[in-house]
């Protein structure tokens, strides 16, 4: 899952011997703290009991923040992340690499520095973001923007994609990743159906609009979590 030092709301979710209570808890080391919206961005975490021992996830369902965000009018938006790997290729340079899909709305929550491009980069579904440490070993010195990237999934799946943007990861960043693709392309790779409540993702962002607090998000967390348990 993603590990962060942002601000955590604990969910009981459908695990065996899951907690049935919520817990909001203040977690910000101010590790991030070039993140500009820190004070508003919540992780929500799976919160369960394991042979007698409390254990903190970040894996949730896949549909929980969409469901949050139609259900809680202050949060202004959800990411959700979800891990994969695969060979990317870039003329003859190919290495096997950790990929995280992501929301559109990852740069409207997370404000990392742009190298190249800008907030938008994730738009397009053949967009692909990459950090200046993957255009350095892909691309060398030279500009990124436009290039394409090929990304080999599994032996009958290989698709390209255009280098949208190339974003800086300062120091104290705690959400590490080297390329970035829109969650539906997650979505297109899978055989079987995972935007629903059995499927869980490897984390779940919420921002919250100015003035709204994270706690807001709890009564509607205790209500879905019932709908979670009879899917």
């Amino acid at each position: 899952g993603v590990t962060s030092s942002i601000n955590s709301i604990g969910l009981a979710v459908g695990i065996a011997g899951a907690i049935t209570i919520f817990i909001f808890a203040d977690q910000f080391l101010h590790t991030d703290d070039f993140q500009l919206k820190r004070d508003r961005i919540y992780e929500v975490t799976n919160v369960v009991n394991r042979n007698s021992q409390t254990v903190t996830l970040s894996d949730v369902p896949m549909a929980l923040g969409e469901a949050l965000q139609a259900d809680v009018p202050g949060i202004e938006k959800i990411v959700r992340m979800e891990l994969g790997d695969g060979a990317v290729r870039v003329g003859s340079t190919v290495f096997s690499e950790q990929l995280y899909f992501v929301d559109t709305s990852f740069f409207d929550v997370f404000n990392f520095p742009f190298v190249e491009g800008d907030a938008s980069a994730l738009a397009s579904k053949k967009g692909i973001v990459i950090t200046q440490k993957m255009a350095s070993k892909y691309f060398g010195n030279k500009t990124c923007l436009g290039e394409t990237v090929s990304i080999k999934f599994s032996a009958d799946r290989v698709e390209e994609f255009t280098v949208t943007a190339v974003v800086d990861q300062p120091a104290n960043n705690t959400i590490y990743f080297n390329f970035l693709l829109p969650i539906d392309v997650y979505f297109d790779l899978r055989q079987e159906p995972v935007n629903d409540w059995r499927y869980l993702t490897d984390g779940l962002f919420v921002l919250m609009r100015p003035g709204h607090s994270g706690e807001e998000m709890e009564s509607s967390l205790t209500r879905l979590v019932t709908l979670q348990h009879e899917s």
